[in-house]
């Protein structure tokens, strides 16, 4: 298939480089034969499952949600800036 794509300029610096280490190979096999590697990494990434454990909260009489400053002040202390 014969298609048009922009190509970021660091790709591009790339490319050239695997061209020069290996001078017989073309720009359109480079392209491909690294899309193929890449696609073929993803393939393999194994998904694994994604669990929350929550903890039970406890509601603090003296916080004041509205006031960010003041409750960053309170968690790292009067540097927090």
């Amino acid at each position: 298939m014969r298609t048009t794509i922009t190509i970021e300029d660091e790709v591009v610096s790339g490319i050239k480089e695997l061209q020069r280490k290996f001078p017989k190979k073309s720009f359109n096999e480079i392209v491909n034969e690294t899309l193929k590697r890449g696609l073929s990494l993803t393939a393999e990434i194994p998904q694994k499952e994604f669990s929350i454990n929550p903890l039970d909260a406890e509601h603090k009489k003296n916080l004041d949600f509205d006031n960010i400053g003041r409750l960053l002040e309170i968690i790292d202390g009067a540097e927090h800036k």
